[in-house]
């Protein structure tokens, strides 16, 4: 008898060694493309409290983490009910209680919101190629540089505030709005006057935290796994360095989306630096040097050189050749955001070129400590208001 005991309970453990090692083999590759790489708008980032959606389609349902918001779909959140949603990579908005929301357009290059009643903060990246337009029902405004940006809609008016960055009323050609100035009233009637950016609100301060706790997170990225995930995410066509300021990098650990910069010694609008950006993940050049009209041979971007351009390749969609868009973005409030004050370019982390420069600045990548500084190299891109 207790032999046979003693050979069940061997052949226990002999299994329950197998299992040990087939789960840990299983997990392997599981970790190695844990990471997401998208650029798309609407992924639903963060939720507190009560929030529910209406669909396009009429259908209505609690907002869960990790939805998507299309265009249409209307957000609706509690009285202590808050939601962060992605706008295009690096950008976010966030919703504060007793509030309605619906994207009008989705699109990278020309993002359309609108926000019913209650109020939402506007974390933005933006230049003259990616504009974000913020509407309520009293009034429109077109976000033209990066920055933090407030609204506040009630029935018989709306508010929009500039903490940072700067924007224009009505459209692109409206009257320009700096920071520390604000718009407001109704019935097509604005002022337009300065306010205290000092004076701030739980929805203010919630927003300002999510944003230091996401710059933080990519810091944390793994460099294997993020290599291999941009290299499989980039051949799939989720994202190339011209539709967007960087990419969207899910890591389903922390259950959230972060923003990876493809520009060096990047900040976020709020001041908290990053701390990674494209090139220290040692990607091939094919990256940098796309294919040019379906073929397989890469071709050099347009890449700024001091004071002049050089026109190397188009832009996805087609139009006339431009440079990637974090390369456009000089300044911001008066603060440098990206300056490729350097006039010299190479691969990243010690590669060499042999058609020419690319994108990354000629440096080691910067470490940060989350506050907007760096430490060795590069630009010194501000500090956290």
């Amino acid at each position: 008898m207790w032999k046979n005991t003693f050979r069940l309970a061997a052949l226990g453990l002999i299994m329950g060694f197998v299992s040990v090692a087939a789960f840990s083999q299983e997990r392997t590759p599981k970790v190695q493309s844990k990471y997401v790489i998208s650029a798309k708008a609407g992924g639903v980032n963060q939720i507190v409290g009560d929030v529910s959606i209406q669909l396009a389609g009429g259908q209505s349902r609690t907002l869960l983490k990790n939805d998507n918001v299309g265009v249409g779909d209307r957000v609706t959140t509690g009285t202590n009910g808050k939601v962060e949603i992605l706008l295009n990579p690096g950008s976010y908005v966030r919703i504060g209680g007793d509030s309605e929301f619906e994207f009008i357009s989705t699109d990278l290059e020309n993002m359309s919101l609108k926000l019913h009643k209650g109020a939402a903060i506007f974390e933005v990246f933006a230049s003259n190629d990616f504009l974000v337009t913020v509407a309520g029902p009293h009034s429109k405004f077109v976000v033209v540089d990066s920055g933090v940006f407030r609204l506040d809609v009630s029935e018989e008016e709306s508010t929009f505030s500039v903490r940072k960055g700067r924007a224009r009323f009505g459209d692109i050609n409206g009257e320009l709005l700096k920071g520390g100035r604000e718009s407001f009233g109704g019935d097509g009637q604005f002022k337009v006057a300065k306010f205290d950016r000092d004076e701030t609100d739980s929805l203010d301060d919630w927003s300002k935290a999510r944003s230091k706790e996401l710059a933080k997170m990519v810091a944390s990225l793994d460099n294997r796994t993020m290599q291999s995930s941009l290299l499989n995410s980039y051949r799939g066509g989720r994202w190339n360095m011209y539709n967007s300021f960087g990419v969207w990098v899910y890591d389903p650990f922390r259950a959230g989306y972060c923003f990876l910069p493809f520009g060096y010694g990047w900040s976020s609008p709020y001041g908290y630096g990053y701390g990674r950006y494209i090139g220290w993940y040692n990607l091939p050049p094919v990256i940098y040097y796309p294919p040019s009209g379906g073929g397989t041979q890469p071709t050099q971007p347009t890449v700024p050189v001091r004071n002049e351009t050089r026109t190397r390749g188009h832009r996805v969609g087609g139009g006339e050749p431009s440079s990637p868009p974090f390369s456009q973005m000089q300044r911001q409030e008066g603060k440098t955001v990206f300056q490729e004050d350097r006039g010299a370019f190479s691969f990243p982390r010690g590669r060499q070129a042999d058609s020419g420069p690319i994108f990354a600045p000629s440096s080691p990548p910067p470490s940060s400590d989350g506050g907007g500084k760096q430490s060795s190299g590069g630009t010194l891109v501000g500090k956290p208001q």
